[in-house]
């Protein structure tokens, strides 16, 4: 994730706007890919519509719509929902990583719209 040469200094404002989302790819087609849309408020919270492709049987719906918090430290690193989904953001591109291994995939790419 390229950052400035300087000391970055990111807060809640740096994440806000819209971004699309997409999960890694399923490769053994078990386990399905995540797309959807994030608007991020630029006050540490969100609103989102997600699918699952390719599982018939999971368990976000389709179109599901959802929303939440987010904490975004100096250096661009920071947590979705208070807990194990970790990211870092440029505040263009974000990259964020299941932690606690609830829903898979478990790399997302999300890109400011």
């Amino acid at each position: 994730m390229l950052q400035t040469t300087t000391t970055p200094n990111f807060g809640a404002g740096n994440l806000s706007g819209s971004f699309a989302l997409g999960s890694t790819e399923d490769v053994t087609s078990v386990k399905g890919l995540i797309v959807g849309t994030f608007a991020f408020d630029g006050a540490n919270k969100y609103t989102a519509i997600a699918d699952i492709v390719g599982v018939p049987n999971a368990a976000i719906p389709a179109n599901a719509t959802f929303t939440g918090t987010t904490a975004t430290n100096e250096d661009g690193a920071g947590v979705i929902d208070g807990g194990n989904e970790n990211f870092v953001t440029n505040g263009t591109f974000i990259l964020a990583i299941d932690g606690d291994g609830t829903f898979e995939p478990f790399l997302y790419v999300a890109v400011k719209q």
